[in-house]
């Protein structure tokens, strides 16, 4: 019994030391400098996600780190707006990440404003391994208070947009907001002519962070504008479908 007994602690010791865990994270270096971080037991070949700061926050473009280095990663980067970055890593080889931890780029972050809480968050993240598997991953922010009080004069803070996932999609893609105090949040789609093709939420909510999946599984091939509302605050973002 105690030979067994010695045994099941070897084995729930291995299990528990062998557990895969894999973390993106924003690392700030200096008050106006930040890192994106991977730490990884997995092997890793791609990844993609989305940077999504406070309406007070300009992104410079990013600078490559460590763990990119080598020419065989490709770093591609996309900004609907100041304050937004879709991000690609992926390896032309399809050489994986080794284990550990590091930094992938680099970005200075310029003010624009006031507000009452700047942060950045990541949204839309997806790796995967060599073989095209999803890895799991899990996120962390970088969240602070600035010295003001006050929310920005034009209270673009109350709403924040994050760039849907996958952009082209077909049929169906991920739409995600912030509600930074209780709203009636109106979040609708539009076709180029500004006919109403779509509404994915009409209603009251809580302060927090949403993701909405759309399904355009009966509209043709094109580009659509998707509106997030509150108020007099419109936010306004092109989707495509690519059937």
């Amino acid at each position: 019994m105690k030979i067994l007994f010695i045994l099941w602690i070897l084995t729930c010791t291995l299990f528990i030391t062998t557990l895969a865990y894999n973390n993106l994270s924003v690392v700030s270096t200096s008050r106006t400098h930040i890192v994106v971080q991977l730490q990884n037991t997995e092997l890793i070949a791609g990844i993609q996600f989305t940077l999504q700061c406070s309406s007070n926050i300009i992104l410079s473009d990013p600078e490559r780190s460590n763990r990119i280095s080598d020419t065989s990663w490709m770093m591609a980067t996309y900004k609907p707006n100041d304050s937004t970055m879709n991000v690609l890593f992926i390896n032309m080889n399809c050489a994986p990440f080794g284990t550990g931890t590091g930094s992938l780029m680099q970005l200075t972050l310029t003010s624009s404003g006031e507000a009452h809480e700047s942060y950045i968050m990541f949204a839309n993240v997806m790796a995967t391994n060599s073989s095209a598997d999803s890895v799991g991953m899990t996120v962390n922010g970088l969240q602070w208070l600035d010295k003001s009080n006050h929310a920005d004069a034009n209270g673009t803070d109350q709403i924040l947009f994050a760039q849907n996932y996958p952009n082209p999609f077909n049929p169906t893609t991920t739409i995600s907001f912030i509600v930074t105090q209780q709203s009636y949040i109106s979040l609708k789609v539009y076709d180029q002519s500004g006919r109403e093709v779509g509404t994915i939420v009409n209603s009251d909510l809580a302060a927090g962070r949403y993701s909405r999946i759309w399904n355009a599984a009966l509209l043709p091939t094109g580009i659509y504008y998707c509106r997030l509302s509150t108020g007099s605050i419109i936010k306004t973002q092109k989707i495509i479908l690519l059937k």
